[in-house]
């Protein structure tokens, strides 16, 4: 897939083949930040075929823009794709870089939904789990177990916490 490279100001600058982006490639990416009725996170495990992060819990869902995709059309695909879950009326969280992982500008979506999880349906080459997690659990493991969690989700974790 062909994935659009972007300058600083999330401009683009160029594109190249997913396979071929290099960690120096400034490229776009998204997460999904879903909480319950009741405030639980809905976070989902990476399967161990996944080349960032194998068997690492990670926001209910995410992904790589590709050049014909917007930020909003990416996560709607990758929500439906990852966990079978069709969403509407998300908010737009904040938009952040990373750089000490794949630089990337990270697009967030925040959302709340009562899904159980039951009804997901797990796309077995991206996500092994998908769990309900309690706010205070969260915060516990992310203070005493960092390693569980992907990396751009501990870095955005306390920012998407305080939403």
């Amino acid at each position: 897939a062909l994935v659009p490279l972007v300058n600083d100001q999330d401009e683009v600058i160029g594109s190249k083949e997913r396979d071929q982006i290099m960690l120096t490639d400034m490229n776009r990416g998204t997460g999904l930040w879903l909480t319950n009725s009741h405030g639980e996170i809905l976070l989902t495990k990476r399967s161990l075929l996944k080349k960032h992060g194998p068997g690492k819990w990670c926001e209910a869902a995410g992904g790589t823009v590709e050049i014909d995709e917007t930020y909003k059309s990416n996560i709607y695909k990758e929500a439906l794709e990852e966990i079978g879950l069709e969403i509407t009326n998300l908010t737009i969280g904040p938009k952040q870089i990373v750089t000490n992982y794949n630089s990337f500008f990270m697009q967030w979506f925040v959302g709340t939904s009562d899904v159980a999880i039951s009804d997901l349906k797990l796309q077995p080459e991206e996500v092994s789990e998908a769990r309900w997690f309690t706010r205070a659990e969260f915060e516990a493991l992310l203070k005493t177990s960092p390693e569980m969690f992907t990396v751009p989700l501990v870095v955005f974790a306390p920012l998407l916490l305080n939403l």
